[in-house]
């Protein structure tokens, strides 16, 4: 049996940890150790300065798209994978498969990163 370490940690406002961990394809507790070095505490998400300087450092920025998820998804992100920056919330895109998205569609998008 496999223990699940987001719910043996019950972690909350983890959606950080999970874009990382889904977009690098590494294992969570790898993600959860890269975020606490850019200062997340536990049950809250990190401070937008240092985690967008410390994606901006690691991975190539795009210009931000005028588009919803649904059209930059569908448009851009058929093959490769990426981060996704909405009001609120980032996840990760692999390979056109949204992960970890709750919220509408219709979102607009603020930031994009390209991972691999």
């Amino acid at each position: 049996m496999t223990i699940n370490p987001r719910a043996a940690m019950r972690v909350d406002n983890d959606c950080s940890v999970v874009a990382l961990s889904k977009a690098l394809e590494i294992e969570y507790m790898t993600a959860y150790g890269m975020m606490m070095v850019v200062g997340r505490t536990n049950k809250r998400g990190p401070k937008a300065k240092p985690f967008i300087e410390f994606l901006d450092s690691k991975f190539r920025r795009y210009p931000k798209p005028h588009m919803t998820v649904k059209n930059y998804v569908n448009s851009i992100c058929s093959t490769g994978n990426w981060l996704i920056w909405v009001r609120g919330h980032i996840f990760a895109v692999v390979s056109g498969e949204i992960k970890d998205w709750r919220n509408n569609d219709n979102c607009h998008i603020e930031f994009v990163w390209r991972v691999k």
